[in-house]
C-alpha cells in the first residue's frame, strides 16, 4: 500500500492525528486516542457499523467493499487493511486487548 493512501483528500479530522484509508466515497481511519477503526463518509460523518471494534478484518473488508462504488476485489480490500494495520504497528501504536481493557 502507498503511504499517500494512508491520508484522505476528502476527511479533515477534528481530532488529530488519524491515519486513514481511502476508498471512494467513505475512508477507513484509525484513531490514535482510543486504538478504534472506524469509517467516516466524505462529510467526515462516522459510519458507526465498523466503529466498536468487535468486527474481523475480513467482515470490515466485506463491509467496505459493500459501501464503496469502485470495483475493488475483497482480497485487495483485505490486503491494504493487514498493511494499514501492519503500518500502524510498525509505528508502535496498535493497543493489545489487554491495555484497551485498562
Amino acid at each position: 500500500m502507498e503511504e499517500s493512501l494512508l491520508f484522505s483528500p476528502f476527511y479533515k479530522p477534528k481530532i488529530k492525528p488519524l491515519h486513514i484509508i481511502s476508498y471512494s466515497d467513505y475512508a477507513l481511519c484509525y484513531d490514535y486516542s482510543t486504538g478504534r477503526i472506524f469509517t467516516v463518509n466524505k462529510m467526515g460523518e462516522l459510519v458507526l457499523k465498523y466503529s466498536n471494534g468487535s468486527l474481523t478484518i475480513k467482515e470490515i473488508a466485506n463491509y467496505v467493499k459493500k459501501d464503496i462504488d469502485e470495483e475493488i476485489d475483497i482480497e485487495i480490500i483485505t490486503k491494504d487493511i493487514l498493511e494499514f494495520i501492519k503500518h500502524l504497528s510498525k509505528l508502535g501504536l496498535l493497543q493489545n486487548d489487554k491495555e484497551a481493557c485498562e
